[in-house]
């Protein structure tokens, strides 16, 4: 299954943006799509946001981590989230016009609760300084991840 990524922005002609990658990393911070059961994981996600309009907006980025099992057992649930100003973005990777943004999830062990393949999704949602929520959205359907039990 191929990854896919969509982003709307709440100005599509001066303003748009991309949800760029989705790391997943094992316990020992080691990117890897396949895990333990019984260990922490992260998940790391990447968006940027570019346009005329990149400055004029404010607010806070909500950031979920989804898992959904492809067949038994059934599960699906929110892992995890975090919240990112948007005036956090990363100075090294930015420039006018043009920002980067990086959260890092833990996700504790026993998530999921059983053996199995899963597919992760994130979401971005935008709530302005009011704290409004807003039409301005990103995801990224992908990837496949492998949890298993030991013997």
């Amino acid at each position: 299954m191929a990854e896919t990524t969509q982003f709307d922005p709440l100005f599509p002609e001066t303003l748009t943006g991309e949800v760029m990658s989705i790391v997943i990393k094992d316990k020992d911070d080691t990117p890897n799509h396949v895990l333990q059961l019984g260990e922490d994981w992260s998940v790391e996600v990447g968006w940027h946001l570019y346009g005329h309009n990149v400055a004029a907006i404010g607010g806070t980025w909500y950031v979920d981590v989804l898992l959904e099992s492809m067949g038994p057992p059934n599960f699906e649930a929110k892992v995890g989230s975090c919240n990112k100003n948007l005036t956090a973005f990363d100075p090294t990777l930015s420039s006018p016009g043009h920002r980067h943004y990086k959260c890092v999830i833990n996700i504790p062990a026993n998530t999921p609760p059983q053996a199995g393949l899963y597919r992760l999704v994130s979401l971005i949602t935008y709530r302005n300084d009011a704290g409004q929520i807003m039409e301005m959205a990103g995801f990224r359907d992908g990837p496949l991840v492998h949890f298993f039990q030991p013997d």
